[in-house]
């Protein structure tokens, strides 16, 4: 894996605009970086769920860091729960029920969904926006999608 400085990794988004999803350069989840291990070794999970075992007493959730530029993000997806918690910037969610199944392409950018298809689902949409401080929980199998609003973002997100 390719290994950046985060220096290098902000200026650059600092001076990106909108991008297909294919072109978004967005730390997160496997990303491999060293400065990852810096963060994540000092950072405390909140109890925000409640925490469950294995069998073998192992916790079963992951505590994944990220890092956005500005209007980068996740399309529409699903997987159980978890939460997200912003350390630095701000991150617009978007979420929908188990039982509806929004309009989307995975091949889009959120920022475009947002400017070309969510004026029809306003009144069916659940939305808000963290900061830092902040933390957002999402049901298992709810349709969400991310936005980040500042010229870059960094969040954790756990998922049981």
């Amino acid at each position: 894996a390719k290994r950046s400085r985060l220096r290098d990794y902000i200026a650059y988004m600092e001076n990106r605009t909108i991008r297909q999803t294919n072109e978004t350069w967005y730390m997160f989840g496997d990303t491999v970086e060293e400065f990852w291990d810096i963060v994540m070794k000092d950072y405390q999970i909140p109890k925000l769920i409640k925490e469950e075992k294995d069998i073998d007493n192992t916790v079963r959730y992951t505590a994944t860091i990220g890092m956005g530029g500005i209007h980068s993000g996740v399309p529409f997806h699903t997987h159980m729960h978890g939460w997200s918690e912003v350390l630095h910037g701000a991150k617009r969610w978007f979420l929908f029920p188990r039982d509806v199944v929004p309009e989307f392409d995975p091949d889009q950018s959120q920022y475009q969904w947002l400017q070309e298809v969510y004026p029809r689902y306003r009144s069916e949409i659940i939305e808000c926006v963290i900061r830092p401080g902040e933390a957002l929980y999402f049901p298992s199998n709810w349709y969400h999608a991310t936005l980040n609003l500042s010229p870059y973002t960094v969040f954790i997100s756990t998922f049981t």
